[in-house]
This record gives C-alpha cells, structure tokens and sequence, in this order.
C-alpha cells in the first residue's frame, strides 16, 4: 500500500513538473515564491541505509517574508519561507516542517539553513515529533523561460540517534 501511495504521488508529481511549463509559459506573471522537488534521500545511518541506502523524497517550499533587515544589500537579497519534506524508504519515515532562511550569494545560487519539528517514525520505535534542521544549497535557471532547480541538502533530525540525518538531492520547479 505504501509502494502505491509512493508511486501515484511520484506519478502526480510528473504530471506536474511537465504539465506546469505550458500552463507557466502561458502567463505574464511574476513568480508567487514556491518550489515544488522530487528527488532521493541517502541516509547517513547504516540502520537506516541497511534496507534501502536510497530513499524517496518529495517537498515544497514557500517564501512567506522578505528579508529587510538582515541582508540590505540588493545584490544578495534574502528571504524566509516555510518547507515541508517526505523522506520515506524501508520503515523509516521524516516529515520535517522547517522555517527558512534562504540568502542568494549568487546569480543562480542560493544557500538556506532552517529549523523546525519533524515528524518521525522508525521500525521498532513509537516516535513522534523532534526538532529537526536542514543546510541547503540551491542552484537555479531558467530552461526556455521557466524556472527549475537542484537542491542538495543535509537533513537533520534530533532525539532518533541520527537514523534519520542523510543527505538529499532534488530536482524541482519554481513558480
């Protein structure tokens, strides 16, 4: 059952990523701030990865304010937003709610680090929420006017004797 809820979201989720380019292409706007990933997670756990070393991933993101008083210089403007991820593979399961803080250093990079709760679970254990945190780097361009990125990032979860830290590596697109 679980294959399958995999499976018609990554499904969903193609759907998206090719059927939003000819809906996006179509308009005039300015982007509203949210990025839409899919990609794999490697845990950096030998427990976690003994099942399955690379799991599932899929998240979104949401610029919810405009940094006026940390970065001032236009040339790096920063912005916090709010992530939610699925890292899901063998068992293990982190659903991490993260507040951001994202800083462009450059014309198609972006470095972010976050903090918030994730919820957890873990064959054998009755988990429930824990602080987590993520440190990514983003890379963005454009391919014929439509904006996608690759995000590479450390995902972090406390108090679940790191089973559920890895590293993460997704494609998405912006809107």
């Amino acid at each position: 059952m679980q294959r399958m809820r995999a499976l018609v979201s990554l499904f969903g989720l193609f759907a998206l990523l090719f059927a939003a380019p000819s809906v996006a292409a179509a308009q005039d706007l300015p982007g509203f701030g949210v990025q839409v990933r899919i990609g794999y997670f490697w845990p950096a756990n030998s427990r976690a990865a003994a099942g399955k070393s690379q799991w599932f991933t899929v998240g979104t993101e949401f610029k919810v304010l405009d940094d006026t008083f940390i970065s001032r210089n236009p040339l790096m403007p920063g912005h916090f937003s709010f992530s939610a991820d699925l890292m899901e593979g063998d068992g293990f399961r982190s659903v991490p709610l993260l507040l951001n803080y994202n800083l462009r250093v450059s014309e198609n990079f972006t470095a972010s680090a976050g903090g918030g709760v994730s919820f957890t679970s873990r064959p054998g254990f009755d988990d429930n929420a824990s602080f987590a945190y993520q440190a990514s780097l983003v890379y963005d361009w454009a391919i014929q006017g439509f904006p996608v990125l690759v995000r590479l990032a450390w995902n972090g979860v406390g108090a679940v004797d790191k089973e559920l830290d890895g590293f993460s590596l997704s494609a998405g697109v912006k809107f």
